[in-house]
């Protein structure tokens, strides 16, 4: 496994060097997701990226680490709920092709939402 900063200006791998770029549980905390795509997508032939789904399992989740003061960092105050079409969006305004999303459920409510593209 490879690990680099989306957060850097530029990613330390040359273009389409991955097959995939996999990213699950930070694209709901960045101010500009679509900045953050396009990184990975420089990279990578395909990019797949599951975020937490507007649901209330994950509202009532962060609401508890909160009040009990357990991981209130950044990322609990700082938590965008995509839905499918907004992830279509980010996807297409970094102008991946070929886009597909579905959510995960849990006892019937929405649980991730998962979007992937390509980029060639």
């Amino acid at each position: 496994m490879v690990k680099d900063d989306l957060c850097d200006d530029k990613l330390s791998f040359p273009e389409k060097y991955f097959d995939a770029s996999y990213n699950v549980g930070t694209l709901e905390h960045f101010d500009d997701p679509v900045r953050s795509v396009l990184k990975m997508k420089r990279v990578a032939k395909k990019v797949i990226c599951p975020v937490p789904a507007p649901s209330p399992w994950w509202k009532l989740s962060l609401l508890i680490r909160r009040l009990i003061g357990k991981d209130a960092s950044l990322w609990t105050l700082h938590t965008n709920f995509y839905t499918l079409k907004q992830l279509e969006d980010i996807f297409t305004k970094a102008g991946l092709t070929g886009i597909k999303t579905y959510t995960t459920k849990f006892l019937g409510l929405p649980m991730m939402n998962y979007v992937i593209g390509n980029s060639e």
